[in-house]
């Protein structure tokens, strides 16, 4: 015969039975959970009697029962007294649904994520105790604690009834020390001098974010884990370059985003009218990542704007700017975030760059590709985890390994890139970010694979000297994501609106060209720009064409 010893409501059993670790209530704060409050908490329909003034919401029988549960034919009550086993299956009798907090999708949705089928998906320790052992990877518990966790030395619980505050909880499995594998690590990139600086806000972020206020870098500028990723949906395989569209496979499945309500707006305009793409009518949230990184890059956290640059700093230097303000598909350029450029409406032919030689492998269809602007954005070590956390890089820029082609518009040593003194290397190229994707010339030639920049190859670059006539950004915006000219060109001619933060330095008088006429990369000839300043440039062109 089995034998038992019951104290109060704790019951253990001996005999061969495997009694899951147990979750107290910690500093006695349950009566201030979602579970204990009395007028929204816990009320299980399946309690005999279904008395609620017998038994009102927040009473501990809606999960004990204090005379033990029958386990099937065994007649062996589940442990502490529970009405069902001490797994999922007992949340799931109430939490079967979406939550009201837009990042619990119900049970079934939760089953197929990686934090539920991950043989790492346990908690590590050491506070709470680490679980461990077949049974417990995937559980709710590994996170959230039923009767609610203390908040350290403060007498209210954590929200969302979980074991570490906001990131920390994360951080927990998610750091150079596992459980996650070292590929998951979070915890170093968002250390790095340029980051999404999820540690650096506490308690702003609400639970749910239901207006644009919750986004407003004025007022409420946050960012943490769960304004990216959905840790009840997410999966683990990164996307394959070349697409903008989430897959269900990836690890922002599920994250709720924000879709300009209907038409874009007209060339260079801001977008003000949204759409939040999240259940019910969008039930695995965002489609594609930008409308992501739209709630807090656009109108969604900026409201009205004069132009698409803000008064807010970055971490890198240079303010920040509205990005689907640049990435309006009604542009005259554009990287193809929103739509591939082949279906961008204001794009003029030729619409993409020649796939023989100006383009990477991963794009050499570019007309008909799309990006995240995580292939820009992301970490500069491929041994940690991926995606725009963090990289030593300013402006979270990525490169193709550890410290290679991060820099823009300067090199390493702060000197503007330039095309060269007709170099027979790319020598002088070395750690531009752009070439990532654009090769830009052969390797051991002085010829590129742009007429313009072949033209624009000679003395006066190199880094040979004061001002460097032949940088890039004497023809090209600072911030590379879309622009009113085609090909990313910039202006600086008379009556300009060219906003000075796509200058370098800020400066207008940095910005050779003034206008501009859009070929194909072989057939440019000196009428296509007009340029009349500096004099080492010499005048050509005529006032006609593309301008800002």
């Amino acid at each position: 015969m089995k034998k038992r010893i019951c104290i109060f409501v704790l019951c253990v059993f001996f005999g061969g039975e495997t009694v899951l670790p147990p979750v107290f209530g910690v500093g006695g704060v349950y009566s201030q959970t979602k579970h204990g409050n009395t007028t929204s908490g816990v009320l299980r329909s399946s309690v005999i009697p279904n008395d609620v003034s017998t038994y009102p919401r927040s009473h501990c029988i809606h999960c004990h029962e204090q005379h033990g549960s029958v386990n099937g034919s065994s007649y062996i009550p589940f442990p502490y007294l529970l009405f069902n086993a001490n797994n999922n299956t007992l949340c799931y009798d109430c939490h079967t649904n979406n939550g009201s907090a837009q990042i619990y999708h119900g049970s079934v949705n939760y089953d197929l994520s990686i934090h539920k089928t991950s043989a790492s998906a346990l908690w590590p320790g050491p506070t709470p105790v680490a679980r461990t052992g077949v049974g417990n990877q995937g559980l709710c518990l590994n996170c959230h604690n039923p009767h609610g966790y203390k908040d350290g030395a403060f007498s209210t619980p954590i929200k969302n009834m979980a074991f570490a505050k906001e990131e920390n909880l994360c951080l927990t499995c998610h750091d150079a020390g596992g459980p996650a594998p070292a590929a998951k690590d979070i915890n170093t990139p968002i250390a790095k001098a340029a980051k999404h600086p999820v540690a650096t806000y506490l308690g702003v972020h609400g639970i749910p974010e239901t207006t644009t206020a919750s986004f407003s870098w004025t007022t409420n500028k946050h960012v943490e884990c769960v304004d990216c990723h959905n840790p009840h949906r997410v999966q683990s395989t990164l996307h394959t370059a070349g697409v903008n569209t989430i897959a269900n496979t990836s690890p922002l499945y599920g994250t709720w985003g924000v879709e300009v309500n209907g038409a874009w707006p007209a060339i260079w305009t801001q977008p003000v009218s949204w759409l939040r793409y999240e259940p019910p009518t969008y039930p695995n949230g965002a489609a594609k990542e930008y409308q992501i990184c739209f709630k807090c890059h656009s109108w969604y956290a900026f409201g009205a704007l004069g132009a698409p640059t803000t008064t807010l700093p970055t971490g890198s230097g240079g303010n920040v700017t509205d990005q689907a303000w640049e990435f309006n598909p009604n542009n005259k350029s554009m990287h193809p975030i929103v739509l591939t450029l082949a279906a961008a409406a204001g794009t003029t032919a030729p619409k993409t760059l020649a796939a023989a030689n100006q383009l990477t492998a991963a794009w050499t269809a570019g007309g008909t590709k799309t990006m995240f602007c995580s292939d820009c954005h992301g970490n500069d070590s491929t041994t940690q985890g991926q995606g725009p956390h963090g990289s030593a890089a300013p402006y979270i820029l990525k490169g193709t390994s550890a410290g290679a082609r991060t820099y823009w518009p300067t090199n390493s040593a702060g000197t503007l890139y330039n095309l060269g003194n007709n170099n027979a290397t790319n020598a002088h190229l070395s750690g531009l970010f752009c070439m990532n994707c654009h090769p830009m010339r052969a390797a051991a030639a002085n010829t590129w694979y742009n007429k313009v920049h072949t033209e624009h190859a000679g003395s006066q670059g190199n880094f040979t000297g004061a001002p460097v006539n032949n940088a890039c950004i004497r023809c090209h915006i600072l911030v590379p994501h879309g622009g009113k000219m085609s090909r990313l060109i910039g202006s600086s001619n008379t009556g300009s609106t060219m906003p000075l933060r796509y200058a370098y330095l800020g400066v207008l008088s940095n910005m050779y060209v003034r206008r501009f006429t859009k070929r194909a990369a072989a057939s440019y000839n000196r009428p296509d720009c007009y340029i009349t300043t500096p004099s080492a440039c010499n005048t050509h062109g005529t006032n006609a064409g593309e301008t800002w």
